[in-house]
């Protein structure tokens, strides 16, 4: 609810700010629609200028959130719930962000919350949150490499291929992956520092698949 709510506030703000210059556009219109016999279109235009402008500030609060200036969340969980409403599936911590699995609508989808480089705290999540994205294929499973926006953390998202059981997986940084109960679909995924390609291997029930085959462009 605050979360719209402060857009609202600073998108109407901007907007009142800027009616002296909307204004002077309104009577730009006036003198175009009276030459062709009419105010009274002219005189309407205000009202939906002001709207529009808006409704476009809103937008641009949402790829770009006020509150990162001057507002810091305790946990990514609390940064979550203030601009969304969905069910969570899963928190995944790295050093410099957090991964958080959601439920939309049917579906599955992921954001990551940034920590802030003062305190600690976490700031609300920017579009787009991955800077990259690759996608390797093996035997059994899937393997999706996402590398996060202006800092080292990387998170890997290994789905099993159709009727595929996977009994143990982790990699040779001896990370931990996890897995969301509620929705087997998604997979297992976890946080890994500073991944180098050239290096990384998945072991999926004891077997070993390099990623070295893929890289960020």
């Amino acid at each position: 609810m605050w979360y719209n709510i402060v857009r609202l506030v600073f998108s109407s703000a901007v907007v009142f700010l800027l009616i002296p210059l909307l204004r002077k556009i309104r009577r730009i219109n006036t003198m175009n629609i009276f030459v062709k016999g009419g105010k009274t279109v002219a005189r309407r235009r205000l009202p939906a200028i002001i709207a529009i402008a808006v409704l476009l500030l809103w937008q641009v609060f949402s790829f770009f959130p006020i509150e990162n200036l001057f507002v810091e969340f305790p946990t990514a969980t609390a940064a979550f719930r203030y601009n969304r409403v969905n069910q969570i599936w899963l928190v995944i911590e790295g050093e410099q962000s957090a991964l958080v699995m959601y439920r939309s609508g049917n579906s599955e989808a992921q954001t990551v919350y940034p920590k802030s480089s003062l305190e600690g705290g976490y700031m609300l999540d920017l579009y787009p949150c991955f800077s990259n994205s690759k996608v390797a294929t093996f035997e059994v499973c899937s393997a999706v490499v996402f590398k996060v926006n202006d800092c080292d953390d990387f998170y890997v998202r290994v789905v099993p291929h159709y009727g595929v059981e996977i009994q143990h997986i982790t990699d040779n940084h001896g990370s931990t992956f996890q897995s969301v109960p509620d929705a087997p679909n998604v997979g297992y995924s976890t946080y890994v520092k500073d991944l180098e390609f050239d290096s990384y291997e998945l072991i999926v029930d004891g077997v070993g698949y390099a990623l070295k085959s893929i890289a960020f462009s």
